[in-house]
């Protein structure tokens, strides 16, 4: 170690011997040096600086943390030429150097500590507008947004010292606004595009952060980010008495109160059972955050309403419950005139056709009693078969013998159901089959469908068969139900 502090000596003192004889040419060397030096360092500050750079830390290509640098790609001010430190760092050449000193910090994080130490802070970024409100403070925002903020600024901060790290610090307003078509938001507002006016400068004045109700402005993954109605009830709601204007007050930002309340009822649907929607009725007794946007989005059209939602608990029926409003099993309070049809038939080939009674089981039941738990909201949507009710599925839920007649008696449905006699031509001549004599025995359901289903020729049998206990052979059993197959066979074709 000592031979190198003396080497270290003698190196100096050849340098300065140098310098003594040729004093010209250590000026030119020293001037070039320091030329280099310095320029060696503005390219260094002025890349790691840039995007590109800070991707090598935030590499992700989704939305979240990790992703800042992908999502800002698909950003207004990525078009714009608004980069990261334009943003991440106060206008001025010492919020631009306090900014960087800020970058070796996270440099240092990024090498010597945890992935979850670095997951923490950006998720902190993204989950906490308080938190992100500090990362990118108002006035950097209004730097570019505001002609007043701009000139104020400008008039208190030393902007630069002669070389170009950014953009931000050569921002100069109104030109500037005016070249990227901006309002002044704290004087004009925002575009008069929109119907709502956010009320920028008493927001700004009330100490609230741009990125509080903007959060993600940049890093959402949107070209163009806008606050969603919910971000403003974060703080207009009935938890704070005075923040939230009455309903009546909703002029006050919606510029266009028809648009957001329309006074004209609102229709859903087509036809005489289209559902009309008073807003106004609606608004005597409720706050607009009660449905929106919990309920319902704040656009026409973009929430679904279905037959089976009317029990669920969602849309409308969050209040139409029967406990706060009317049950939604009143049909007539919104569609006007019962959507129901007042007969439906039903046919099947084979069968007998079913004429069901809307009215006359409206008078006993309510809608959702069978819609959608038993049959969906769609004329021939349920594919209904009589093992299906045996079994306590569709109209069999009710008629069972104890909630209604049941479903064996099968004449009150199907009029005129029952053949007298059926004939069949086998290969031993024709047999006949007499229905009603066997009813004065038997249930349909002690041979439908469990022997033969309920359709003519749908099931052939031989004599084996029935011998062996199938067919007609499961009751003309040798004498112990009936007579036997094999006897007498004159007693059921006609020789």
């Amino acid at each position: 170690m000592a031979d190198g502090f003396k080497k270290l000596i003698v190196a100096i003192f050849k340098v300065l011997d140098f310098a003594v004889k040729r004093p010209l040419l250590s000026i030119v060397v020293a001037v070039v040096g320091l030329v280099v030096f310095a320029y060696a360092n503005y390219e260094i500050i002025h890349y790691s600086s840039s995007p590109g750079f800070c991707k090598m830390c935030h590499p992700g290509t989704t939305t979240g943390p990790l992703s800042e640098v992908h999502t800002w790609e698909k950003n207004i001010h990525a078009k714009a030429g608004v980069s990261c430190l334009d943003c991440h760092g106060k206008p001025g050449a010492v919020g631009y150097l306090i900014a960087k000193m800020g970058g070796l910090a996270d440099t240092y994080g990024e090498i010597f500590k945890s992935k979850e130490h670095k997951m923490k802070i950006l998720k902190e970024a993204f989950e906490d507008p308080k938190y992100a409100a500090k990362l990118v403070p108002s006035e950097t925002c209004l730097f570019c947004h505001s002609d007043e903020i701009n000139k104020k600024t400008k008039e208190s901060t030393l902007m630069s010292v002669g070389v170009h790290f950014r953009m931000l610090d050569h921002v100069e307003n109104p030109e500037f606004r005016k070249s990227k078509n901006l309002n002044d938001i704290l004087v004009d507002g925002v575009k008069a595009t929109t119907d709502v006016d956010p009320k920028h400068k008493s927001h700004y004045a009330a100490g609230i952060g741009c990125v509080e109700c903007h959060r993600n402005v940049a890093h959402s993954g949107d070209f163009q980010t806008k606050t969603k109605m919910k971000t403003c009830f974060q703080c207009h709601d009935k938890k704070r008495p005075g923040k939230m204007p009455e309903n009546e007050n909703c002029s006050g930002c919606h510029r266009k109160m028809d648009r957001v309340a329309p006074t004209e009822a609102l229709v859903f649907g087509k036809g005489e059972t289209a559902v009309k929607f008073e807003h106004m009725k609606h608004l005597k007794n409720f706050m607009c955050n009660d449905c929106h946007t919990k309920l319902f989005q704040t656009k026409k059209g973009s929430t679904r309403i279905t037959f089976a939602d009317h029990t669920s608990g969602k849309y409308c029926y969050s209040c139409h419950n029967g406990q706060i409003a009317f049950a939604s099993d009143k049909c007539a309070r919104c569609h006007g005139k019962s959507p129901m049809p007042t007969v439906l038939n039903y046919s099947k080939k084979g069968m007998v056709p079913v004429a069901f009674n809307h009215e006359k089981h409206a008078a006993k039941r309510v809608c959702t009693d069978c819609h959608t738990k038993l049959f969906v909201m769609k004329k021939g949507g349920s594919s209904i078969s009589m093992n299906g009710m045996y079994q306590g599925k569709f109209c069999g839920s009710c008629h069972n013998g104890k909630g209604a007649f049941a479903t064996t008696d099968c004449a009150k449905c199907h009029k005129g159901f029952k053949p007298g006699v059926i004939k069949f031509k086998t290969d031993g001549g024709e047999a006949t089959f007499s229905h009603e004599f066997h009813l004065g025995m038997f249930k349909c359901t002690d041979c439908h469908t469990k022997i033969f289903p309920f359709k003519a020729g749908g099931r052939k049998a031989t004599m084996a068969d029935m011998e062996a206990g199938k067919s007609c052979g499961a009751c003309h059993n040798k004498g112990k139900d009936a007579f036997s197959v094999q006897d007498d066979c004159g007693k059921c074709h006609k020789m």
